[in-house]
């Protein structure tokens, strides 16, 4: 019998609550009134042998990418969301003890450093600027010889889940079977692929690169990992080609992995540094900088003693302002949209509620759909009513979207519509449009459309268990004797987040009065 342990569960509610459950995905309230009723949640967790524990289907969605094609992505059920996180947790110090060490600068993506807040990651650690500095000593170390830039096809979802095993074995877990077995349970007992979205599933990627990359050790030591992305360097091309075979022979006969025949390619050093070597934050800072050079004149780099924080709050917002706007139209330029540059961008800018990207926003909306997740939480960071009532067209016009047929894309769209600042507008949503009766729901919450909840109310043991919860959550408009007589029974129908919502539902209703 294998059970969780009550601290690794306390650890993954914080997780859960403090950050997203998935990278693709809009957070859950189911959370919420989870924490409220985690006391019961929680007992019932730990009672779990998870040697017999099925895990249930996740939410599969097909997220947009630059090229226009598709990232599989997804979103486990709640419960399933705390166990993952709370079996990794539990295994996170043992990932990163097997990984090259930090010291070594050779993998430098996230490096696995639990806190108390529920984060898995060393917040202070730039694992990324790292990646890109160390690329860079050894592209000097290497002038006039040649990079192997390899990539990995579709990594998260190509992973073998009884390779999984094996590696956090050979790390020294105990877990690794119930890992192997809790994904299998995700995939339908398919033996491929790991969750995309989940943070517990960076860790089981680090693993298993730590695996890849002590291969590599056997040849080379000069060479920088950053997720699935590998730049190894050598003094000749032949070096490269032969290191290549052996490389595509163990990640097929190890891993049954295959190098992209796209990306991976074997470049010279300066063809290497002016396509690779460039940074998000390093563009940002330079631009802002540059910004107050162009304002000032006493301002000749950013080494000079006048530091940009100095500057009093108006002209800082000024600068950052013009500097977003720049930074977005030079992210636009890019044949293909530069993913980490724009999300860089929408979450700086919606953080300092910096409003003049908007217009671009809506003038280029169907090229951002990559980026919809940071959109719509930019979107909700900087509304209020004024600027609802300003851009009234432009938020209707997305009504008509074409894009509005993918369900990720529709799940989005209506999540931001989800936002009570658009109660400020005459602003009528066809609920036929709306793919899944969950955005459906929480719509009809946000505009207090009583219909819908008590239409749908009657028919909701025929609805997924996703539509069902959000049924429950919306009801919340409804009289408070109808939530008390409606959620009661509901409750008494056994399934403990179903409870956890009712009980939410009738102690907010209570408080409302």
């Amino acid at each position: 019998m294998h059970n969780i342990q009550d601290t690794s569960l306390e650890w993954a509610l914080l997780h859960v609550t403090h950050y997203y459950d998935s990278d693709f995905f809009p957070r859950l309230f189911e959370f919420e009134a989870i924490k409220r009723d985690w006391k019961n949640i929680k007992e019932y967790l730990l009672k779990l042998d998870l040697d017999k524990y099925a895990a249930k289907s996740p939410v599969i969605y097909l997220a947009l990418k630059p090229n226009s094609t598709f990232r599989v992505v997804h979103q486990l059920e709640p419960l399933d969301s705390i166990i993952y996180s709370a079996l990794l947790y539990e295994n996170s110090l043992i990932i990163e003890n097997y990984r090259i060490p930090e010291r070594r600068k050779i993998a430098c993506s996230y490096r696995i450093k639990p806190d108390i807040n529920g984060s898995y990651f060393e917040k202070e650690y730039n694992g990324y600027g790292e990646f890109l500095s160390q690329a860079e000593a050894l592209a000097d170390d290497f002038d006039g010889g040649v990079v192997l830039v390899c990539d990995i096809v579709d990594f998260y979802n190509q992973i073998y889940l009884h390779r999984i095993n094996n590696v956090l074995s050979e790390a020294g877990s105990k877990d690794g079977k119930i890992i192997e077995d809790f994904l299998g349970g995700l995939n339908y007992n398919v033996s491929r692929g790991i969750p995309v979205g989940p943070a517990p599933s960076i860790l089981i990627a680090e693993a298993i690169m730590g695996d890849i990359n002590k291969k590599i050790l056997g040849f080379t030591s000069s060479f920088v990992q950053y997720v699935d992305d590998l730049y190894i360097f050598f003094e000749d091309e032949y070096d490269a080609k032969s290191f290549l075979h052996e490389l595509t022979k163990y990640l097929y006969s190890n891993h049954r992995l295959v190098l992209s025949p796209d990306k991976t390619k074997i470049l010279k050093v300066e063809e290497f540094g002016a396509e690779y070597l460039r940074e998000e934050s390093i563009v940002e800072k330079d631009a802002i900088h540059k910004k107050l050079e162009s304002l000032s004149g006493d301002y000749a780099s950013p080494e000079e003693t006048k530091e940009f924080e100095e500057l009093e709050a108006p002209e800082k917002l000024k600068i950052r302002s013009e500097t977003y706007l720049e930074l977005f139209d030079e992210a636009l330029k890019f044949d293909n949209l530069e993913l980490g540059l724009m999300r860089h961008i929408l979450r700086q800018a919606g953080r300092y509620k910096i409003r003049n990207i908007i217009p671009k926003i809506f003038k280029n909306f169907s090229r951002l759909l990559p980026v919809i997740r940071e959109i719509v939480i930019y979107f909700d960071r900087v509304l209020n009513e004024q600027t609802v009532k300003k851009y009234e067209k432009k938020f209707t016009a997305l009504l008509e979207n074409p894009y509005l047929s993918l369900p990720f894309i529709n799940m989005w769209v209506f999540t931001l519509f989800q936002n009570e600042h658009f109660n400020s507008i005459s602003l009528t949503i066809d609920y036929s449009i709306i793919i899944r009766i969950r955005e459906r729901a929480l719509i009809a919450k946000r505009e207090n459309n009583l219909t819908f909840i008590k239409d749908v109310k009657d028919s909701l043991d025929t609805l997924g268990i996703w539509d069902r919860r959000a049924i429950l959550y919306s009801s919340i408009i409804l009289s408070e004797d109808e939530v008390k007589h409606w959620l009661g029974l509901e409750s008494s129908k056994g399934d403990v987040v179903n409870k956890a919502i009712c009980s939410m539902v009738i102690s907010d209703k209570k408080k409302s009065r």
